[in-house]
C-alpha cells in the first residue's frame, strides 16, 4: 500500500498491478501514512478522518471522524490495532491544549482501546509510534516512553 494526495494505492505482489485506488473523500489535505494491520486492512489518515480500507476491495471499512494534523498523525499498527494521535470525535471532549492524545483502536470492531496524553510545559505531540516488545515506544517532548 501506499499513499499520495487522498489516494491510496495498492499492488498486487504477484503480478505488480495496481489493484486498489481509493479516494478516502474525508477532505482536503493530503492522507497521511498508511500502514498495515490484520484482517486485511490499511489504515490511513487526513485531516478529518482515520480509515481502515479493505486491502481487498479498496473499500473504506469504517471512518473514525476527528480533528488530525494536516501534515503529521503518526500511525503505526500490530496484532489488529492501529495507534494514532490526533482528537477522536466525541472521545477527546476536553480543551485541546496542543499537547498530542495518542490513541490505540481495534480495527476490527473500531473501539477506542485506551487514550494517552503527556503533558509537557511545551505544546508538543507524538512522534510515530512503534510497536515492540508487547509495548509501544513513542517519543515526545524530551521523552521516550514506554506503553503496554
Amino acid at each position: 500500500m501506499a499513499v499520495s494526495d487522498e489516494y491510496l494505492y495498492g499492488v498486487d505482489r504477484a503480478t505488480g498491478k495496481r489493484n486498489i485506488a481509493s479516494t478516502p473523500g474525508t477532505g482536503r489535505g493530503a492522507s497521511h501514512c498508511a500502514v498495515s494491520c490484520r484482517p486485511p486492512a490499511t489504515s490511513t489518515a487526513s485531516p478529518r478522518a482515520v480509515l481502515a480500507i479493505d486491502a481487498r476491495s479498496g473499500r473504506t471499512a469504517w471512518t473514525l471522524p476527528g480533528e488530525y494534523s494536516n501534515t503529521f498523525v503518526g500511525t503505526a499498527a500490530a496484532d489488529g490495532v492501529v495507534y494514532f494521535q490526533g482528537r477522536v470525535a466525541g472521545v477527546d471532549t476536553g480543551p485541546n491544549t496542543g499537547n498530542g492524545i495518542l490513541h490505540a483502536v481495534d480495527v476490527q470492531t473500531r473501539q477506542v482501546l485506551w487514550s494517552f496524553s503527556y503533558p509537557t510545559g511545551e505544546a508538543w505531540s507524538f512522534g510515530i509510534p512503534v510497536a515492540a516488545d508487547e509495548a509501544i515506544y513513542v517519543g515526545t517532548y524530551q521523552t521516550l516512553l514506554k506503553l503496554k
